[in-house]
């Protein structure tokens, strides 16, 4: 789905909504954001929570007269729509929640790319190709909307995600008849984004749509390019100079300039 048929869907479900036979329903969604606002939950039982909510929401309304003629495409629509609607209103209080790590796992993963600013796409056995650059600034742009605000629903984030490792995915499709491409191919690609980039909200983005995205919208590709980032996060968070291709005094001299740095 592309965003602009995904803003659409959501734009005809809110006017559908509007109509007053959706008066019941449209107090059942009101009435479970205030008492989700007003109760203390951890992540995990938020995440199960607004995920029943919105199964449970979709079925009856993909079964409403407004919905009951589109099928299984209006199923997924509204569950789509009524996901978004929600985590709009919910955002504040279950993005980087106060009872997690998300925050404290940020910061370090912030600082760890801060650090590793000496880091070069040799470093990474990176091969020098003319467009490198541009596809790395291009994918490191699509990364940093997932803290606008803008982008406040899973569905959104991972298209994020998906729209910034495509472009290096299509780089390296482009030099493939000579170099080959895969998975062990792509990872560098993306570590070097995110040391790029230096985000200041990963975790809480990856948790997030962990936490919200039904694990059955969660599949194929988007599965794939989104398990891609978790392992560049993890790379990062984990490395040493046995990670890079690059002595151990040079490695040392790196981190010591990036200490100062900060």
């Amino acid at each position: 789905m592309q965003m602009d048929e995904y803003y659409r869907n959501n734009a005809e479900f809110l006017d559908r909504m509007r109509h007053i036979t959706c008066f019941d329903h449209v107090q059942r969604v009101k009435g479970f954001v205030a008492e989700f606002l007003s109760t203390p939950q951890n992540p995990e039982d938020a995440s199960s929570t607004v995920r029943d909510f919105v199964e449970e929401m979709a079925g009856m309304l993909s079964d409403h007269q407004l919905w009951r003629e589109d099928g299984e495409d209006g199923y997924a629509q509204v569950s789509e729509s009524l996901e978004k609607f929600l985590l709009q209103r919910l955002y504040n209080k279950v993005f980087t929640p106060l009872d997690s790590t998300d925050a404290e796992d940020d910061n370090q993963l912030y600082l760890s790319t801060r650090r590793l600013q000496f880091i070069t796409p040799d470093h990474l056995d990176i091969p020098s190709r003319p467009l490198n650059k541009v596809a790395f600034h291009l994918a490191a742009e699509e990364l940093a909307k997932l803290d606008s605000s803008k982008f406040s629903s899973p569905w959104e984030k991972l298209v994020c995600i998906l729209n910034s490792i495509s472009i290096l995915s299509n780089l390296l499709k482009h030099y493939g008849a000579d170099e080959g491409t895969g998975a062990d191919e792509l990872l560098p690609y993306i570590i070097y984004t995110l040391i790029l980039l230096s985000p200041k909200h990963m975790y809480s983005n990856l948790r997030y749509v962990q936490r919200f995205r039904s694990e059955s919208k969660l599949r194929s590709e988007a599965a794939y390019y989104y398990t891609q980032m978790e392992s560049a996060v993890l790379f990062i968070s984990n490395a040493d100079h046995k990670s890079f291709t690059i002595s151990p005094d040079d490695f040392a001299r790196g981190m010591r300039e990036g200490r100062r740095s900060l």
